[in-house]
């Protein structure tokens, strides 16, 4: 179910909001109709995509890339419920705003910055720290990322029955960020799923069990990695080591990384 605000306008009526609940997956265009409420013949909204567009000309590339990591994730921030919500699927993926923005005009005015951006956004971040540590890793250097090349985010391996028992009966194998090619991966674990819970530290440790027979090398990234700045520095940097990406240790580029972070780690608001 996706929840989607629009404009309401009535006839020498004061605006305000109407909530749209949609079931399946939203359309993929810039504007798409809906069921109008009386006394409206009609309405049409803005679709994800299209939001981006419209978002662009109000915001920096920073800004603009934890927009779309949000849109294009399967999780929505409820900073009031202190929460989050989990999608049945995302609202968008990174190619449709692509698509889009490819159509649109090219003096359109913040278009250029989102065909900028989209390189360094990847499609399906599962919680909000999945969103920034995947643009801290690949974002570029001049903005405070590592520079790293696109992971894929939460994408199935298939894997042999023999491994398949010791994953309890698991078909396949999903890492948080993975470089296929490089057969490199990394996963953030939350202190709440992961470092209380014996059953879960079982699983971690099976699945990395199970990616090591798979010749996967993998990177954690934990509570202390995310709170440490050094140790966030050496991951990072053991990351790059192994995808032959080189890390820059002056205190400029340790400062902008460190700027990224702090804002990265800010509650975002989308509307």
């Amino acid at each position: 179910m996706h929840l989607l605000v629009t404009p309401k306008h009535f006839h020498g009526a004061q605006k305000g909001i109407v909530l749209h609940t949609i079931s399946g997956p939203l359309p993929d265009g810039f504007l798409f109709d809906i069921h109008a409420p009386k006394p409206l013949d009609s309405l049409q909204i803005v679709g994800p995509a299209g939001y981006v567009i419209l978002r662009s000309r109000h915001l920096d590339m920073i800004d603009l890339a934890v927009l779309i990591s949000t849109l294009c994730g399967d999780y929505l921030c409820a900073p009031h419920q202190n929460s989050i919500k989990y999608l049945a699927s995302p609202l968008c993926t990174v190619e449709v705003i692509k698509a889009i923005a490819d159509r649109m005009p090219a003096q359109t005015r913040g278009v250029s910055t989102v065909k900028d951006v989209l390189p360094y956004v990847a499609s399906r971040a599962h919680s909000p720290m999945e969103t920034v540590i995947q643009l801290a890793l690949c974002l570029p250097k001049k903005l405070g990322g590592c520079g790293l090349p696109l992971p894929s985010l939460n994408t199935p391996i298939e894997i042999s029955e023999e491994h398949s028992y010791i994953l309890n009966g698991s078909k396949h194998i999903i890492p948080d960020g993975l470089w296929l090619n490089k057969q490199i991966c990394y996963e953030y674990d939350s202190y709440q799923e992961h470092d209380t819970q014996e059953s879960q530290i079982e699983r971690d440790r099976r699945r990395r069990d199970v990616m090591e027979r798979l010749g996967f090398q993998m990177v954690v990234i934990d509570r202390s990695v995310c709170r440490d700045e050094l140790l966030r520095n050496l991951t990072f940097e053991r990351l790059s080591s192994m995808l032959g990406v080189s890390f820059d240790w002056s205190s400029e580029a340790q400062r902008r990384r460190r700027k990224l972070w702090a804002f990265l780690r800010t509650n975002h608001l989308c509307w």
